[in-house]
C-alpha cells in the first residue's frame, strides 16, 4: 500500500518533538510548557489508518468469531511493528539505567521483572499502572492498544455507522469530559474513576481519527472545489492554511504567542487543528511531499525514536543532574535521537538473526 510522504514527513517532526518535550520536562528549561500534545497527532493518524485498513479490505459486517479473530490479528500485527524496539528498550534500561547508572541490586531487579507482566505485555494503562521496569512513554504504546482493542471491533461489526455515528459520538462525548474535568485533555496519568485519562484520550482521538477516514473518503469521491482546484493560487492558499493548522499546535506546544501564555483549555482547539491538518495532509490537496524512500526512512525511524528516547533521557537526568545550559540541551537531544536509531539498527540485526535460528530449530 502507498504510503503518505507527508504524514511520513510529519512523523518525525512529531517524534522530535516529543523528545524536546520529555528532555524539556526533566530539566526544567521551560521551552514546551504544553509540549505533551504532541501525541494527539500519533493517536490521530492511528485512527485514521485503523479505519482505512477495514474499508479498503472490505471486512465489515461479520459474525463475532471473525471480529474476534481478526480484531487480535490486527492487534498483534501492530504490536509486532514496534515490540522488538520496545524489548530491547527494557532491556538496555535494565544494563544502563538500573545497573550501570543507578546501581541498582540484583533483587530490587528481581523483584521488577516480578512485577512486569504488565509491563511486557503493554496491559498496564488498564491494570493500574502497577508494573516495573516500565519505560519512559510507554503509556502511549499501551493507551493505543488498548483503544484498538475497543474500536477496532465496532468497525468490523457494522463499519459506516461506527465512522459516522459512534465514533464522532465517543470523540465530542470523551474529549468535552476531558476538558470540562481537567481543564485539559493532555493530562494522562490520572485515574478518572472507570479508566486513565491516557486510555480516554486514546479512545476518543483513535475514534476522532476513523472518521475523519470517513470524511477523506468524502472529500476525494466530492472533490470540492475549494480544496481540489489545480489552480496554482489557490493550491497554495490550501497549503498555507494546512501549514498553519500544524502551526497553531507547535505554538501551543511552546505555550506562549506574542508573549502571552495559552490557556490549557487550548488544547482541545490544538487538536481540532492537527486533526484538520492531517485530514487535509491524507486527502492530497494543495502541494504535498510525494511518497519517496527519504520521506519513507524518516516514517521509519519516528517509532524507535519515540520508544528509546525514554530511558536514555532518563538515564542521562539522573546521571548528570538536573541543571543544563541550552546548548548542552540540544546536544543532547541530538544525541538521543542518533543513538536511538542506532538501537533501532541493533535491534533490527540481532532480530533477523533470532528470526533465523528459529526456523532452524
Amino acid at each position: 500500500m502507498k504510503r503518505n510522504g507527508e504524514i511520513d514527513c510529519l512523523r518525525i517532526i512529531f517524534a522530535v518533538l516529543v523528545v524536546l518535550v520529555h528532555f524539556d520536562d526533566n530539566f526544567k528549561l521551560g521551552l514546551f510548557a504544553n509540549g505533551a500534545i504532541a501525541v494527539e497527532f500519533f493517536f490521530v493518524v492511528s485512527g485514521f489508518l485503523m479505519a482505512r485498513h477495514v474499508s479498503l479490505r472490505n471486512i465489515t459486517g461479520k459474525d463475532l468469531g471473525f471480529i474476534a479473530d481478526e480484531t487480535w490479528r490486527y492487534l498483534l500485527n501492530k504490536t509486532r511493528s514496534f515490540y522488538p524496539y520496545y524489548l530491547t528498550a527494557i532491556f538496555l534500561q535494565v544494563i544502563i539505567r538500573y545497573i550501570i547508572v543507578n546501581h541498582t541490586g540484583i533483587p530490587e531487579i528481581g523483584y521488577g521483572f516480578l512485577r512486569s507482566i504488565p509491563t511486557f505485555t503493554l496491559t498496564f494503562m488498564g491494570l493500574g499502572r502497577l508494573a516495573g521496569l516500565d519505560v519512559g512513554g510507554s503509556w502511549y504504546l499501551s493507551a493505543m492498544l488498548i483503544a484498538i482493542f475497543l474500536l477496532y471491533p465496532l468497525l468490523l461489526r457494522h463499519y459506516k455507522f461506527t465512522v459516522e455515528i459512534v465514533f464522532p459520538f465517543l470523540a465530542v462525548f470523551i474529549l468535552g469530559y476531558l476538558i470540562v474535568t481537567n481543564k485539559t485533555i493532555l493530562n494522562w496519568y490520572a485515574w478518572s474513576g472507570l479508566a486513565y485519562y491516557g486510555v480516554l484520550r486514546a479512545v476518543s482521538e483513535m475514534a476522532l481519527g476513523g472518521s475523519l477516514f470517513q470524511l477523506s473518503v468524502i472529500i476525494a469521491s466530492r472533490r470540492p472545489r475549494i480544496l481540489c482546484s489545480e489552480r496554482p493560487l489557490m493550491k497554495m492558499a490550501v497549503t498555507l492554511f494546512k501549514a498553519f493548522c500544524y502551526a497553531v499546535v507547535f505554538v501551543f506546544a511552546h505555550g506562549f504567542v506574542l508573549g502571552e501564555a495559552f490557556k490549557t483549555e487550548f488544547s482541545l482547539h490544538a487538536l481540532l487543528f492537527c486533526s484538520l491538518g492531517i485530514l487535509l495532509s491524507f486527502s492530497n490537496v494543495g502541494f504535498c511531499i510525494p511518497d519517496n524512500k527519504v520521506t519513507r526512512y524518516l516514517g521509519k525511524i519516528s517509532l524507535p525514536i519515540y520508544i528509546f528516547h525514554g530511558f536514555i533521557r532518563w538515564s542521562i537526568w539522573e546521571y548528570i543532574g538536573h541543571s543544563i545550559s541550552v546548548p548542552l540541551f540540544a546536544a543532547l537531544v541530538s544525541m538521543t535521537i542518533i543513538v536511538s536509531v542506532a538501537f533501532m539498527y541493533l535491534t533490527d540485526f540481532f532480530s533477523a538473526r533470532l528470526k533465523r535460528l528459529i526456523a532452524k530449530i
